[in-house]
């Protein structure tokens, strides 16, 4: 699923290294700056969280390794990157 114009603010685990929720804040054009460029700004009260499975750890730019420690045998490089 995707949502536009939305930002994760928070990513949410069970404390025990399994990222189970997300939460975000909703975004709306502003105006355009010098360069004509609308940038996204934060809509207040539009904040929410939602159930996310463990694999959109990898979200940002890291591997994820709760796959690699729970896949015996899987090939991974020095960053653990299949």
């Amino acid at each position: 699923m995707f949502q536009m114009l939305t930002a994760p603010t928070e990513f949410l685990s069970d404390g025990k290294g399994w990222l189970t929720a997300a939460r975000c804040v909703r975004m709306e054009l502003g105006e355009p700056d010098a360069s004509g460029r609308r940038r996204p700004t934060p809509i207040k009260g539009s904040e929410y969280r939602f159930a996310v499975c463990p694999w959109h750890y990898g979200y940002r730019h890291h591997a994820n390794p709760i796959v690699q420690s729970t896949t015996p045998g899987l090939g991974t490089d020095k960053r653990g990157y299949i």
